[in-house]
């Protein structure tokens, strides 16, 4: 699998803060991307602009992304690899392709190259939830994408 990218919802307008957590919890910043833009492998896009957040490349290939949502309201986040582009003017963000995978916390449904994959029907997303969204690499083949939601394990959504 080439380099994640971690991404917000193009038309997701709101204050966050993105966070990396080692599994340890041990955090290494965070940034506003309003306000602060930074090289690195993970991108957070909102309606307006685009911000980056440097990521640590760990030994392990596991990583997990924290993202507060102040407003609790429509919102996907997830994993994007190269060859995913943005696309709002025709409605195409992370999810809609086969480069990228989404959780949207706002229906509990995750979605890869547009097609619905996973359903949490008592998961929605309210304000101020901290959503998680980790990816790990066994042995450069098996990928997994999984999702907390403050602190609770929601389940692996994908697996390739």
């Amino acid at each position: 699998m080439r380099p994640p990218f971690f991404m917000g919802h193009p038309l997701l307008n709101i204050d966050v803060a993105i966070e990396e957590r080692t599994k340890k919890n041990k955090s290494f910043g965070t940034t506003d991307p309003r306000t602060e833009r930074t090289s690195g492998r993970f991108v957070f896009a909102t309606r307006d602009q685009r911000g980056t957040v440097e990521i640590r490349k760990k030994k392990t290939k596991e990583h997990e992304q924290t993202l507060k949502l102040p407003l609790g309201s429509l919102g996907q986040v997830g994993w994007a690899t190269i060859g995913f582009i943005v696309d709002t003017s025709n409605g195409i963000g992370i999810g809609d392709d086969g480069y990228s995978w989404c959780f949207d916390g706002s229906r509990g449904t995750s979605y890869n190259n547009g097609d619905f994959q996973f359903l949490l029907a008592n998961v929605r997303w309210k304000k101020n939830n901290v959503c998680g969204c980790g990816i790990i690499e066994i042995n450069g083949e098996i990928t997994r994408i999984k999702y907390w939601l403050n602190s609770k394990f929601l389940g692996t959504s994908f697996a390739h």
